[in-house]
């Protein structure tokens, strides 16, 4: 476990540092490239524990990885997509997560490593549709801050030495990051005078779901 949590800090460092390529030209292919061998570094690291899976890494797994290969592709290719397109390869991305983690369940195969390339597949997927909506002037550069609030999060986290806890219970915290998930789709459909308080709405439930888990964190006990 505590690899895993090293990973992630300096996972969390390397894409939150990648989001400087959206300032100098490069778009999200500093990101994608980052996300590509960070991820693959974590694969790697549990290849022994994969192996021991039938099939190699399980079901889950697959899907998870199915998950990450669609959100890159839409990270590299967006700028050539038209608004549908991305809509419909975020909607198939979306709606993968949750049954990973069913299936994890019912074929027992639930891991810390499977747990972790879930949310952390989750975080990318917010970090790329932020980031496209902005590239592609849908909003201003507020929106940065949602796409990459995860990765500060864990910094943050990670700096003051709280990682070592475990936040406490939080009911609404799956269903503000499904809601997250749905308003980063709805530009691609509707209107501005309707996605622009989605979005809006969405992204302070989920700065408060954050604002919430980090103030538990002083509460719980190690």
């Amino acid at each position: 476990m505590e690899k895993i949590k090293t990973w992630n800090y300096y996972h969390a460092l390397a894409l939150a540092l990648s989001s400087l390529g959206i300032y100098v030209g490069l778009g999200l292919q500093l990101s994608v490239g980052v996300a590509v061998i960070s991820f693959a570094y974590f694969i790697a690291l549990h290849w022994s524990w994969m192996k021991q899976q039938r099939p190699f890494g399980g079901f889950a797994f697959w899907l998870t990885f199915l998950r990450l290969v669609l959100i890159l592709i839409l990270a590299w290719h967006f700028a050539t997509l038209e608004p549908i397109v991305i809509f419909w390869i975020a909607l198939v991305a979306m709606l993968a997560d949750g049954v990973d983690g069913w299936l994890a369940r019912y074929f027992q195969t639930e891991s810390d490593f499977g747990a972790y390339l879930d949310m952390e597949s989750d975080a990318f997927f917010v970090c790329t549709m932020s980031s496209i909506l902005y590239l592609n002037n849908y909003f201003g550069a507020w929106i940065l801050a949602i796409g990459f609030l995860r990765y500060g999060y864990v910094l943050w986290i990670y700096l003051l030495r709280q990682n070592h806890k475990k936040e406490g219970p939080n009911r609404y915290a799956t269903p503000i990051a499904g809601f997250l998930f749905i308003s980063l789709l709805t530009p691609f459909v509707l209107e501005a005078n309707w996605y622009e308080p989605i979005v809006g709405f969405a992204s302070a439930l989920v700065c408060a779901s954050f604002g919430y888990g980090f103030s538990t964190l002083w509460r719980v006990e190690s």
